[in-house]
């Protein structure tokens, strides 16, 4: 599938919306057409892993660095604070920038703090999924509990130990008399995504490609589409809540790249 990733930290969440998209979520027709693709586009979650002293994740953490500790082998060293924000740091620099994100190129990244390791697990006890990072540069949540041996001072563990899912009772697994009920007295156990994120499965609302639709805006702006301006000055007005704005103003960024999108194998659409 195609991941669409917010390549700035200055947008706020919520504000990004792509529309182009078959099937339009508000428009399709649900008994002929699959999940709406409507969506909007919010920044990854890169919060810093926190270790007691003898290594154990010391309270739950979502984002980047929890997938990285989790899933990528510190060989010959150990996850530290500064390890964290050099892996995480380059792969968001490569974001930002529009640039490739394939495995060669994460596997790249890593080598430089942990030369032995990689991603998948080809050169070492690694067991990360290039499609899952990009999800999770596309706004998906992976969520590292307490609990798990990671870090400094204890011996880094192979087991997986944080997931994208959390459980919850389901009470609407059966229909029983008419009335959505479940199996158990509580509700059923199941699961679900923890972000809560739509995926974006196709590209086919605009031929399998982003050159004819919003996302070329977004993502630069191409030969006939203009890339968007942000953050024009304060026009010096009052503004809802009814408080006069004229002491703030922000810098005006031309030709914006807003957005970057990846192919399932990390290169740029």
């Amino acid at each position: 599938m195609p991941y669409i990733c917010l390549a700035r930290s200055d947008i706020p969440e919520g504000t990004i919306q792509i529309l182009s998209l078959a099937p339009n979520s508000s428009q399709r027709l649900p008994a002929y057409e699959p999940e709406g693709q409507t969506r909007y586009v919010n920044r990854l979650d890169d919060n810093p892993v926190l270790f007691n002293a003898v290594g154990v994740v010391a309270e739950p953490v979502d984002g980047l660095r929890a997938y990285l500790v989790d899933r990528v082998e510190p060989t010959a060293a150990t996850w530290t604070h500064a390890a964290q924000v050099a892996v995480s740091a380059e792969i968001i620099s490569r974001l930002d920038a529009g640039l490739s994100l394939n495995l060669a190129d994460v596997n790249t990244i890593i080598q430089v703090t942990f030369a032995a390791s990689d991603l998948t697990g080809a050169a070492s006890n690694s067991n990360g999924v290039l499609t899952e990072l990009l999800s999770i540069l596309a706004g998906r949540i992976y969520r590292l509990p307490a609990g798990v041996t990671k870090g400094p001072g204890g011996v880094w563990s192979v087991q997986q130990g944080g997931s994208f899912f959390e459980s919850y009772r389901d009470h609407t697994g059966i229909m029983v008399s008419g009335e959505l009920s479940s199996d158990s007295i509580g509700g059923d156990l199941s699961y679900r995504e923890i972000g809560g994120i739509r995926h974006t499965y196709s590209l086919l609302g605009i031929g399998g490609s982003i050159g004819a639709s919003d996302l070329v805006a977004f993502s630069g702006g191409g030969p006939d589409i203009a890339a968007p301006t942000l953050w024009p000055d304060s026009d010096q007005r009052p503004h809802y809540p009814w408080t006069f704005q004229g002491a703030l103003t922000f810098p005006e960024v031309t030709n914006a790249r807003v957005v970057t999108v990846y192919e399932d194998n990390g290169s740029v659409l």
